[in-house]
């Protein structure tokens, strides 16, 4: 039986641990502009349920275009989906500890002094920006392409044009400290563009589970290969 109030409760609650997470990260920057940590935390909550609603309106209007059919399979724990997106995370960890020693010498120094946690990359990045980009952005944008394309090409360009959003959406903060490196520019823009087809191919293949598991373990790979090597 579907239950549409009870998914979007478990929704709700995980863009609420994931926000939850930057909590554990610093940003001195903060300091700069006098905001109070606490109040970073309503824009990407805000942005979260918003666009995890609109993607929730999305699948219904299109009538639930990709493998899963229905609002209780959006986050089913398919074993097929997690192995698959277990194991990409290797890889996929692989290269983002391959390409972060490159990526963080075109960083702007205030950058430099971010500490990112883990627990953030894992819960922010592995929650909510899958709810943002993939059940949000992407199933919008296949609702949009559909009145134009095929279904198949909706989907395809669902994808790509998410993907693309989502590496522009790593843009804003190389700005905030004037012009960055047009150099970091393009790489952050190349490098998230791809992890964001991975990570949305995983959300129409499976679901959301798989494309938030595969998300989160990359950056738990990421941290390992880290942890082992230096």
């Amino acid at each position: 039986m579907n239950c549409p109030t009870k998914n979007i409760n478990k929704l709700l609650f995980l863009a609420i641990i994931g926000v939850t997470s930057i909590l554990f990260s610093d940003f001195p920057i903060l300091n700069k502009f006098s905001i109070p940590k606490w109040a970073i935390l309503i824009q990407p909550l805000m942005l979260s349920v918003l666009l995890m609603l609109l993607g929730t309106y999305s699948l219904n209007k299109t009538s639930y275009p990709f493998k899963f059919k229905n609002q209780k399979e959006l986050l089913e724990l398919d074993q097929k989906g997690i192995i698959v997106s277990v194991v990409l995370s290797f890889p996929l960890g692989g290269i983002l500890f391959l390409i972060t020693p490159y990526f963080e010498s075109l960083l702007p120094n205030f950058l430099k002094e971010f500490k990112i946690s883990i627990i953030t990359k894992v819960f922010y990045g592995g929650l909510n920006e899958e709810l943002i980009m993939r059940l949000g952005l992407l199933s919008f944008l296949y609702l949009i392409c559909k009145k134009f394309f095929t279904s198949l090409k909706s989907k395809i360009f669902a994808l790509v044009i998410s993907s693309i959003l989502f590496a522009l959406g790593h843009l804003p903060i190389l700005f905030i400290d004037g012009t960055p490196n047009f150099n970091s520019v393009v790489f952050v823009i190349s490098v998230n563009v791809f992890f964001g087809l991975v990570y949305g191919y995983l959300y129409m293949k499976y679901n959301l589970t798989a494309s938030f598991i595969a998300h989160a373990s990359t950056h738990i790979v990421h941290y390992l290969f880290i942890m082992v090597l230096i």
